[in-house]
């Protein structure tokens, strides 16, 4: 918030903001119904106005047991493991890891399709996912002694 605040009281000390007559002639043209008239003085103002308190964004740690052991059962299932950085928020993770929780986000599906306007899943990609939930149980869960 702070850069973004810093930017607009930079952009509003430019004189480039104060003086827009000549460029408003020079990419519209003197016929533009922009072009201020002889003598008004233009003035240009950014002003920018907060609408809530920022949200924590999602970063799940690569370095933590859950996040092995997902790993693991992704290139045990799928064959590779590619972790991506998608922006986004989810307060409740921000939440869950403050408590002490540690939370991984996964998908398993068509990334291009990811909140397209035609977004869609394959079956085959949940039953994927759901092979990869099994093997993280497998993994994390006590084994009983017989």
């Amino acid at each position: 918030m702070r850069v973004v605040e810093e930017s607009v009281a930079r952009l509003n000390s430019r004189p480039a903001l104060h003086a827009l007559e000549e460029r408003v002639r020079e990419f519209r043209g003197n016929d533009s119904k922009f072009v201020l008239k002889h003598g008004e003085q233009a003035a240009g103002h950014l002003k920018l106005r907060w609408l809530s308190e920022p949200i924590q964004g999602l970063a799940c740690h690569l370095d933590s047991a859950g996040f092995r052991a997902l790993a693991s059962a992704t290139k045990h299932v799928v064959g590779h493991v590619a972790p991506c950085a998608d922006t986004g928020s989810l307060p409740l993770v921000a939440d869950l890891q403050e408590a002490g929780f540690d939370v991984q986000t996964v998908g398993y599906g068509i990334e291009d399709a990811y909140h397209a306007d035609n977004e869609y899943a394959l079956l085959s990609d949940f039953q994927q996912g759901f092979r990869v939930l099994a093997n993280i149980i497998d993994q994390l869960a006590p084994r009983a002694h017989a």
